[in-house]
């Protein structure tokens, strides 16, 4: 905390401004006949470095209007299907431009626009990024693939997780709206999202007061492109990747239709993957035992996704929608490999006994989402009833068999043979009210949600005798979990001058019953927990933006830790969960900085009643090793992160990030002795895409490297990774034929590799991900209006300036 102050004042120094009075700047944009025009981005930039101010979009009836200070500005108008206008500005008063026509959009080759339009910009506590009609929007295969492409977010190819740089795995939303998805469903649903078909990416480190206070992940909103005239079009694409040991096969087809007020989406994909992982794993009780292992884990996967969106404007104050996603998931796994085991003497290693294991099983997983809205615009000043409803019903599957022949050292063979048969299914049901109406110059916001979460995990273990199967009922189980979520919240933004505040505050009343069967136990317990939000933001008149923000978060623990499952885990561990776990809270405080390209930040943060580390103890009577987890831990995290987008030249673009955190985790359970750990952990990222043919950006080479250096604490280490991307992209038939090529991991470095220590048991892993791959693509663009074909003629040219 003493270093937080300090890099606080650091950054203000940087200001040297002063406040300034507010200003407004009005006007209305029509269309030739004379018509007003909905949804037009109005925008003020630095006249400066082009940098974007402050923006507004139209009503209905073709208003805008923008608080700003005095000063030399761009107004940047914008709509699909019209010419962009650039009009030079001063503002000294309130003023308003009045009327301006908005232009149909033709071919104007000979027209060359000077102004750069960054794509990086920060409002509130938001850092927006804009993708629509960008080089990145057209040479990504989906809205996974562009998510890879936005500074500030890491995208785990390993785990198919996507973060926010210091977060944990992000939630999704798609225009404000969050997506009930996680997991390969969640994966599966982005991957559908035509990218063409975006129009920003918001990136929301400390989310305001209306969205669920779980996780400690941030947000990423993705705003979709809404389109007022007819429109006809989509993409369909296919990808190809083989890796060192397996393949992937990835095809999708998306299409899009508006019709007046009237807005469909649907699209398909379906998958192949083939990864195969090798690993080495060795486990070392000092003095006594060690056992390496050598194996082999491949999946062989198929996964279909389809989603069907719509939204009707009924008139001036009703808008609905509707949405349906389903995912299906089918792998079958293999996991073969050779385990050794050794006395260890004064002065020798005795082999003991060698264990040949074959495990096969399957696994299937269903997902159906169904989500729903109504919205009511109350006036013309934003004020607006929201009604969401939504509904995710899973359910899965899996059947896995080990197969162990120990061949000891004094001729003997045994063989141990397990099988584990699991099934669940989950039922969430969602529903909330929002209203927001802005009051005497303060936009004033609450809400109500409530939210239903059902689930059953049904656990069977078998041991098997003469070839046939018994069943374990003490390492068995079935377990049901409700939990229903009652929230309240209220939230104050205010406007004036240069100055912005966010004030929020939410309650959440939480209700949890757990039962058992096969033991016949159960927990129920409750309680109600006050979330705060702040956000306090200052943009001076050269466009420098300061930010304070505070919040306070909760994660929850999920099935996978909470079902008292027995999981067989070799022939000498098993996996426990528990079914007492409490949430683990979040106090987070940090500064950002944005000028330009450049955003940088700091923070500090406390996490309390952590349970994401297991704990191994041995059990006299099972004469086994027990991992399960417990509320034991704590950890306070000062950290800091620098994100810098370089643009100086035509022919080279490059993404850059910088991010540290140090830590420290100590154990406030006095029952197991495990040492206190602190210690750095660090990430760089470089994003560079060069344009070799001058003035030209229908061919790319892509260069990606990123770096983990190592993380050493007193209870663990967790060894360097590293990564190097190299790809090229060629952009065809007026930018709708995409072919794009990419080597991944090229030195093959991207690796886990880990060393534990805990109750005298040193465990040493090595995981290969079988990520070094080399990719093909092709996706093809179709359809569209006569307007918006030629607006790609015209951003031939916007494109030179990006």
């Amino acid at each position: 905390m003493k270093y937080f102050f300090p890099l606080i004042a650091f950054f203000l120094l940087l200001s040297q401004t002063s406040f300034a009075q507010s200003v407004m700047l009005k006007g209305k944009l029509v269309n030739t006949d004379q018509q007003p025009v909905e949804f037009a981005n109005a925008y003020l930039m630095s006249s400066q470095d082009s940098t974007y101010i402050e923006g507004d979009v139209t009503k209905e009836d073709g208003l805008f209007s923008i608080s700003t200070t005095p000063g030399k500005y761009i107004l940047h108008l914008n709509m699909i299907g019209f010419q962009d206008e650039y009009l030079p500005i001063t503002i000294t008063k309130d003023t308003n431009i009045g009327t301006k026509v908005l232009q149909d959009n033709i071919q104007l080759d000979e027209v060359q626009i000077t102004y750069k339009r960054s794509k990086i910009e920060s409002q509130g506590n938001k850092t927006i990024f804009r993708v629509s009609d960008t080089f990145e929007a057209n040479i990504s295969t989906s809205s996974y693939d562009l998510l890879k492409r936005v500074p500030g977010l890491i995208v785990d190819t390993n785990s198919n997780s996507i973060s926010i740089v210091g977060r944990s795995v992000a939630r999704i939303l798609v225009n404000g709206r969050m997506v009930n998805l996680s997991g390969e469903p969640l994966n599966s649903y982005l991957k559908s999202i035509n990218p063409t078909n975006i129009e920003k990416i918001e990136l929301m480190q400390n989310p305001p007061a209306r969205y669920d206070a779980e996780g400690n992940a941030g947000l990423i909103n993705i705003v979709l492109k809404h389109r007022t005239s007819d429109y006809l079009g989509g993409a369909v694409g296919s990808t190809y990747k083989k890796r060192n040991r397996g393949q992937d096969l990835y095809n999708n087809v998306a299409l899009n239709y508006s019709k007046k007020d009237w807005n469909l989406s649907t699209s398909l994909n379906y998958d192949l993957s083939n990864p195969q992982r090798k690993y080495d794993i060795t486990q070392e009780n000092i003095g006594k035992l060690v056992n390496p292992t050598d194996g082999l884990w491949s999946i062989d996967g198929k996964g279909l996704g389809f989603n069907l969106a719509t939204d009707y404007k009924i008139n001036n104050r009703w808008f609905v929608g509707l949405g349906y996603t389903f995912n299906n998931n089918d792998e079958d796994e293999k996991n073969t490999g050779v385990r050794s085991a050794y006395d260890l003497t004064e002065n020798q290693k005795d082999l003991t006994y060698i264990n040949h294991y074959f495990n096969i099983g399957n696994s299937l997983n269903r997902t159906h989402n169904l989500t729903s809205f109504i919205d009511y615009s109350i006036d013309d000043q934003g004020g607006k009833l929201s009604l969401e409803a939504g509904t995710v019903l899973s359910d899965g599957s899996s059947d896995q068999l080990f197969d162990n022949q120990l061949d000891h050292q004094n001729g003997n063979i045994e063989q141990i043979k397990k099988q584990n048969q699991f099934g669940s299914e989950s039922k969430v049901y969602t529903l909330g009210l929002n209203a927001s109406k802005k009051i005497h110059g303060v936009q004033w916001s609450a809400g109500l949600k409530y939210t239903q979460n059902q689930r059953t995990n049904d656990f069977k273990d078998f041991d098997y005798q003469d070839d046939q199967p018994i069943l374990n009922l003490p390492n068995s189980s079935e377990f049901d979990y409700n939990e229903s979520i009652s929230a309240i919240y209220t939230e104050v933004n205010k406007n004036w001058k240069n100055i912005s505040l966010q004030l929020g505050l939410r309650g959440e009343y939480t209700k949890i019953a757990t039962k058992e069967h096969l033991l016949d136990s159960a927990n129920n317990s409750d309680y109600f927990k006050i979330f705060p939000t702040f956000n306090l933001s200052y943009t001076d008149s050269s466009g420098s933006y300061f930010g304070l923000s505070y919040n306070r978060r909760l994660t929850r623990p999920g099935m996978g830790v909470l079902s008292p499952a027995v999981m067989f885990f070799g022939e000498q561990a098993i996996v426990v969960g528990n079914p007492y776990l409490t949430p683990m809270y979040i106090n987070d405080l940090s500064f950002k900085y944005q000028k330009g390209n450049l955003s940088a930040g700091v923070g500090y943060s406390i996490e309390t009643d952590m349970y994401n580390a297991e704990v191994q103890y041995f059990d006299t009577e099972k004469q086994m090793y027990v991992n399960t987890r417990f509320n034991n831990f704590e950890q306070h995290n000062i950290y800091g992160y620098i994100n810098y987008n370089y643009r100086k030249f035509s022919w080279w673009e490059s993404n850059n990030t910088i991010y540290a955190k140090h830590f420290l985790n100590t154990n406030t359970n006095q029952e197991f002795d495990i040492a206190d750990s602190e210690g750095w952990e660090a990430y760089f990222s470089t994003q560079n895409t060069f344009f070799p043919i001058a003035d030209n950006k229908n061919f790319s080479l892509n260069f990606h490297y990123w770096f983990n250096p190592r993380i050493v604490t007193a209870r663990e280490t967790t060894y360097g990774k590293q990564n190097l991307d190299i790809g090229a992209n060629l952009l065809l038939l007026d930018r709708k034929l995409i072919f794009s090529a990419q080597v991944t991991d090229i030195f093959d470095t991207n690796i886990d590799r880990q060393t534990t220590i805990q109750n005298d048991v040193i465990l040493r892993t090595n995981f290969n991900n079988d990520v070094r791959s080399i990719q093909v693509g092709v996706r093809y663009i179709f359809g569209g209006n006569k307007k918006e074909s030629r607006m790609r003629r015209v951003n031939r040219d916007s494109m030179r300036r990006l």
